[in-house]
């Protein structure tokens, strides 16, 4: 397979393949050397953009399949700068796309970072909820703790840690994953775990009742 150096090479030689006006020829030549210059500084973008997502450095050691061989069908110069700078846009709106997504945080990455966080804490909320049986269950049966320790985790130690679960979350979570910070809202999931507690306290009582 052909090499970068010499798909571009090839490239520039597009604007002597075929009996042209100068003026043309030189119009063509001008495009040419400039959508190379395009190429290139893709290449250098691509390696950068490889580098800070911590992928393998992209190989540019051969053209892909199919590129060359286009340059030997009987089409019009212009016709082939349009294909080159269509393909060029195309590459660089890819570009474009993955620097977005890099951008954004594996949960729910269309969301913004307020609504993420809050779903986060809630969610821990509800694993502190489901916590909380599971001790008033074993608690009941085998008699480790007494009703005033049950209420004591119920009003204190669950939403503390709801609250510090949502934390380490949002954090690993609601990350980018590239630069930027993430938008902790420790003021929101304090709300969330404290505005939780009646249904904590609600829990226990039933739970007490049943078990």
């Amino acid at each position: 397979m052909p090499d970068w150096d010499d798909y571009l090479a090839a490239t520039r030689r597009l604007g002597v393949a075929a009996p042209i006006s100068a003026e043309a020829a030189a119009a063509h030549q001008e495009r040419i050397v400039a959508l190379s210059d395009r190429a290139l500084t893709q290449r250098d973008e691509l390696t950068e953009r490889a580098a800070r997502l911590r992928l393998p450095a992209p190989d540019f050691a051969a053209a892909g399949p199919g590129e060359l061989p286009d340059l030997l069908e009987p089409v019009p110069v212009p016709d082939r700068l349009a294909r080159a700078d269509r393909r060029l846009a195309d590459a660089t709106a890819a570009g474009a796309e993955v620097d977005r997504l890099a951008a954004s945080p594996p949960l729910l990455p269309a969301w913004r970072p307020r609504p993420r966080a809050a779903v986060v804490y809630a969610a821990c909320s509800l694993a502190g909820l489901i916590g909380q049986l599971v001790l008033i269950s074993v608690a009941s049966r085998r008699g480790v703790l007494g009703q005033i320790s049950v209420y004591g985790w119920t009003c204190c130690g669950f939403p503390l840690l709801a609250f510090l679960a949502g934390v380490l979350l949002v954090g690993l979570l609601c990350r980018p994953r590239v630069g930027g910070a993430v938008q902790r809202t420790p003021r929101l999931g304090a709300l969330i775990c404290i505005a939780s507690l009646p249904v904590y306290v609600l829990v226990a009582t039933l739970a007490g009742k049943l078990f």
